[in-house]
């Protein structure tokens, strides 16, 4: 697959010339009369990438976090995976402007950005340092993690006395002095070094909680850790590579991480297996969950709770008809490498690329983002694809809980007369592939990030 990690914007050398490189884009008030669209949110610095219909096809560098101010639209965080993490105050406006806040730090590899929920204005930020390149893995020293007071214009290194060292964060969530981190992999990766670690003292030190019979959660692989956006003290996490007889599954915790309790169901427990490649979840803000498991690099099965894990229905998998059959969320096929193993062929990557957030006002939809689009039948057709895609652009979808099987899933890019009723975007446009997160800002837009930059998508 295209990649523009080699021209990261968020590379010190190319800050000069950003902006020289600043795409002419439709004005303000043409933009206005278009609703669901995708615009890019920059910075720029490359033109004519792996989007589809946004004037001058922008691309920056591949980013993993997102963090949305929750009261204040203009304030967007993003974490680059290499490149350190950058802050907009403007991010409406049609050309955000961005300042990079973490380059004297000694890592720019970014996994994950999470505000301290005991902070009420919302100054208090975390950044998880993890390797997460689609080039190999490849990145800077796993420090732990960092956190800024004064939102993000200083920062020190959190590492709990150096029990952080080492290890690839996946999640992270801060209340006041407790801070709880998931962890998927580590330099040296042993059952000591992995799953969730928790600090009562500010970070000073971290506890491993994935101890099983005195906590409740087993040891394994911990790929996510979602909090409930109306009570920190409810998390969910996932694990996965178990040496516990039984142990995968989704674990909730409702005393801010101290103990665990397993709420997947058998059916959920039967897709985690020795191929999972991720399991990523959602919650939203009336009691629904979402748990999305990945193996061998493409979206397996999808769940949903409505009663913070209480009880699970599975969800139809997204897919489009193309020609000879159903494609999903993270084809395979002939693009890139046609050779060995599936997660080495272009596509089928939903081990980083893959994301998913439940809707902030509505219980029964969720929005999932897979790697690229498929020509034709896994990709032994030719564009446009059945939504109306020319290029392997970016693979996102709505699903809607309360619709029947079958039904649930629509596409939220490209064109709204082709593929299922309700789908598309005003102007078939599409941000770039690779989906890593999404969130939703104050104004209730839907913003994304990818191996491209970062996108918005009104109207979601």
């Amino acid at each position: 697959m295209k990649k523009n990690s080699h021209r990261l914007v968020f590379a010190k050398k190319r800050r000069r010339g950003i902006e020289r490189f600043r795409p002419q884009f439709e004005s303000l008030e043409q933009r206005i009369l278009l609703v669901a669209d995708w615009t890019p949110l920059g910075p720029f610095s490359a033109t004519n990438g792996q989007v589809e219909n946004i004037a001058n096809k922008p691309v920056a560098g591949a980013l993993h976090a997102l963090l949305a101010h929750p009261f204040n639209p203009n304030t967007l965080y993003v974490g680059s995976v290499n490149g350190g993490v950058w802050k907009s105050i403007d991010a409406t406006a049609s050309q955000p402007r961005w300042t990079p806040l973490t380059d004297s730090m000694p890592s720019q590899s970014i996994s994950a950005l999470a505000f301290d929920s005991a902070d009420a204005n919302s100054n208090t930020i975390y950044a998880g340092v993890g390797r997460n390149s689609s080039y190999a893995r490849i990145g800077n020293q796993r420090i732990g993690l960092m956190r800024s007071t004064n939102a993000g214009q200083n920062w020190q290194v959190i590492d709990g006395g150096g029990v952080l060292q080492g290890k690839n964060i996946t999640g992270v969530h801060a209340n006041g002095s407790t801070i709880v981190v998931s962890v998927n992999v580590a330099d040296t990766f042993n059952p000591a070094n992995i799953g969730i670690f928790r600090s009562t003292n500010g970070g000073t030190s971290f506890t491993q909680i994935s101890t099983g019979a005195s906590t409740g959660l087993p040891g394994g692989v911990s790929y996510d850790l979602v909090v409930e956006p109306l009570n920190s003290s409810v998390m969910y996490t996932s694990v996965v590579f178990s040496p516990t007889a039984g142990g995968n599954g989704v674990y909730k915790s409702s005393n801010a991480g101290a103990n665990w309790t397993k709420v997947s169901t058998p059916a959920m427990d039967a897709l985690i297996v020795a191929n999972t490649s991720n399991l990523e979840m959602a919650a939203g803000r009336n009691n629904e969950v979402y748990a999305g498991i990945i193996n061998a690099g493409a979206l397996a099965g999808l769940f949903r709770s409505p009663d913070n894990g209480l009880t699970w229905a599975s969800m139809d998998l997204p897919q489009t008809n193309e020609t000879g059959g159903n494609v999903g969320l993270n084809p395979r096929g002939g693009k890139g490498p046609t050779s060995g193993p599936p997660e080495l062929i272009a596509g089928g990557q939903g081990q980083i690329h893959f994301s998913i957030v439940a809707d902030p006002n509505n219980a029964n939809l969720v929005y999932v983002g897979g790697d690229r689009q498929p020509m034709g039948f896994q990709d032994r057709g030719s564009f446009p694809n059945a939504i109306g895609a020319n290029d392997f652009s970016g693979r996102l979808f709505r699903g809607d809980a309360s619709k029947p099987a079958g039904t649930q899933f629509v596409h939220l890019t490209h064109k709204n007369n082709l593929g299922a009723a309700g789908g598309g975007t005003a102007s078939n446009s599409s941000p770039h592939a690779d989906s890593r997160d999404m969130t939703f800002d104050a104004n209730g837009n839907l913003i994304e990030v990818d191996d491209g930059g970062v996108y918005r998508r009104t109207s979601p």
